[in-house]
């Protein structure tokens, strides 16, 4: 796995790659710790992961908390990997409320309710188990 982080335009970018499974976990803690400690809003390129589990959804899901908390936000710069969507699928972590943004304006958002109108920039798409959403942009 590696990590960079820089500044730009008032928000910390922060660059993933590799693998970011169970294994990476602490050097990936450490790096989303490091990123939201200035009070920043924090971007991810999540891009270039090439395998990703549950242990980095959750790390994911604890940085939006804690940005949520300190009154900024967490957003994602290009485009979502594969094994990042794939992993969100499965997981369910793609319906997270917290997260749901960060996998549609990438590609994988959960289907609404109701009138199932889709989310803003985002298409329909079908899948095994119902309706998904994927990004126009």
């Amino acid at each position: 796995m590696k990590l960079t982080q820089s500044e730009e335009n008032g928000r910390i970018l922060v660059t993933i790659s590799g693998k970011c499974t169970v294994e990476h976990a602490a050097a990936l803690r450490e790096a989303l710790l490091a990123a939201t400690s200035p009070g920043k809003p924090v971007t991810l390129d999540l891009a270039e992961v090439e395998d990703a589990d549950i242990t980095l959804l959750q790390l994911l899901l604890a940085t939006a908390q804690t940005l949520e908390k300190r009154g900024t936000g967490l957003s994602r710069q290009g485009a979502l990997s594969p094994a990042v969507g794939e992993a969100a699928r499965i997981s369910g972590f793609d319906q997270t409320p917290r997260l749901k943004t960060l996998f549609c304006r990438s590609g994988i958002s959960p289907a609404p309710t109701g009138d199932r109108a889709h989310p803003p920039g985002c298409k329909p798409f079908f899948r095994r188990r119902g309706v998904g959403w994927l990004s126009e942009s």
